[in-house]
């Protein structure tokens, strides 16, 4: 058709017979993955690294740890129970429990630390002086126990 013929000329977004539009591939290039679209294989590279980050790192990230110390009868009436734990002679935490009316059998503290093996000193104060025991405790989770019924 010719311009004479009356007939528009065709709009610029249109294709004309062996041309392109402005945004198609050329024919040659290679096919893009879409956009926005992951394949499965970074997706199993990325899984897999953060499972290996969590069995490295999971044992030695800190949480709620539970300790029961059994005192026993010998440490009725005790006024104060320190509790004190440390990792190859290092201090870690401490705590100081009061009790005015008598310190129970059963002693119950919560800490946070990542699990592993810890030294744990308990001092107990009562009226006929001073006691201290050291022990080894194994820390994993579940509550921990320390028997001193027999330390005094």
């Amino acid at each position: 058709m010719s311009p004479d013929d009356g007939a528009a000329p065709a709009a610029p977004t249109e294709e004309r017979a062996g041309e392109l539009a402005p945004d198609a591939p050329a024919p040659d290039a290679p096919a893009s993955p879409p956009v926005g679209r992951i394949g499965r294989r970074p997706l199993l590279f990325a899984a897999a690294g953060v499972a290996l980050l969590a069995a490295y790192a999971g044992p030695k990230v800190p949480r709620d740890q539970r300790l029961r110390v059994l005192l026993g009868p010998k440490a009725r009436g005790a006024r104060s129970v320190r509790i004190a734990w440390s990792s190859h002679g290092d201090p870690l935490r401490e705590a100081a429990l009061t009790f005015p009316e008598g310190a129970p059998d059963t002693v119950l503290q919560e800490v946070r630390l990542p699990d592993g093996d810890y030294d744990v000193e308990v001092e107990v104060d009562t009226q006929e002086g001073r006691s201290a025991a050291r022990k080894r405790v194994t820390l994993g989770g579940a509550t921990a126990t320390l028997d001193l019924r027999d330390e005094r």
